[in-house]
């Protein structure tokens, strides 16, 4: 199972309970794939077409993603732990996570995480990956919108609080101060993601969820920051999510509204410049002009049914999925 517990990623049995000894945390997944793709027009009406077999092999196989987490509890109060992902046969490997974590009250009422982790916004995080996703892919606003796997870089305060014990209702909050998304957000989400901070600011971001008697979570979200390298364009994210169990049927959706400050223009190398007075250094004309904002918007829906298969004795549990 992938790290996905509780309001911040925190399990239960992470630092272990009063009295027990504490529980240490390896697990990971492998995928693989085989993909190939007919010699068909990509844009058939442009003057810039081309077929798939030239953007991609026409057929191949391919480690698409190899992930290994490892957790480490360090007394009764501290936890330490990292996971790196070797995707697309080791073209790019990624250390999606890496931090250490004090339980400053039991029973996950509030912890502090400091290095990198994922951003707190939204709740793919929880299922981006198997066995936890049961579909081969992402939804599209965590590729196009929020970034796919967006770790960041920072200090996060997390826990979760109860409100009222019958019926069971419960406040889970996240909040934390990162580097932020770097000088490409106007252009692709995911080339946004960054190591160390391309400038002086620093974006904050949480979430807010209620967890209503274990069947209905509800949830919102916020991303705020500067993107460009000198501190001139803004990027203001807002999400909210829900889900809902009923037996065999869970629902899960959410909805993504991103509003990004464009830079004043770029080059024709496609070099960004947000501060055109005095002009950005070692740029090659000719020079286009941006300036202004754009919106990206985007949702998801999706319903599993989860049955046990009466015809074979080799699978334990048989999922049918449905996601918009």
């Amino acid at each position: 199972d992938d790290i996905a517990c509780g309001a911040g990623n925190v399990c239960d049995d992470l630092a272990g309970s009063a009295g027990e000894q504490p529980t240490y945390d390896f697990h990971g997944h492998l995928a693989t794939a085989y993909y190939g793709f007919e010699e068909r027009s990509v844009a058939p009406s442009s003057d810039q077409s081309g077929s798939l077999s030239d953007l991609y092999p026409q057929s191949s196989f391919d480690v698409t993603d190899l992930t290994l987490f490892v957790g480490i509890p360090i007394g009764d109060a501290l936890y330490a732990a990292a996971e790196i992902e070797y995707e697309f046969g080791g073209e790019e490997i990624d250390l999606d996570q890496a931090f250490v974590e004090w339980d400053l009250q039991r029973e996950e009422r509030l912890a502090v995480r400091l290095g990198k982790f994922y951003a707190p916004f939204g709740i793919e995080r929880f299922y981006q990956n198997a066995p936890r996703n049961p579909l081969v892919d992402r939804p599209s606003p965590y590729i196009h919108i929020v970034p796919g796997t967006y770790s960041e870089t920072g200090i996060e305060l997390l826990g979760k609080h109860p409100l009222l014990d019958g019926p069971e209702i419960a406040l889970e909050y996240e909040l934390a101060l990162m580097n932020g998304l770097g000088a490409e957000l106007f252009d692709s989400a995911r080339d946004a993601r960054q190591v160390s901070d391309n400038n002086s600011s620093k974006a904050l971001g949480g979430r807010l969820g209620l967890d209503l008697d274990r069947w209905l979570q509800l949830g919102a979200s916020a991303l705020v920051g500067d993107y460009d390298d000198s501190n001139e364009d803004r990027f203001r994210f807002v999400g909210a999510d829900v889900r809902a169990t009923w037996g065999p049927l869970a629902l899960r959706g959410e909805y993504v509204y991103a509003h990004v400050d464009q830079p004043d223009l770029i080059d024709s190398l496609g070099t960004p410049c947000s501060d055109a007075r005095p002009l950005c250094p070692g740029l090659v004309p000719p020079l286009v002009p941006l300036g202004g904002s754009l919106v990206r918007r985007g949702w998801y829906a999706e319903a599993t049914w989860s049955t046990r298969p009466r015809f074979t004795r080799l699978l334990d549990e048989l999922n049918y999925v449905l996601r918009y």
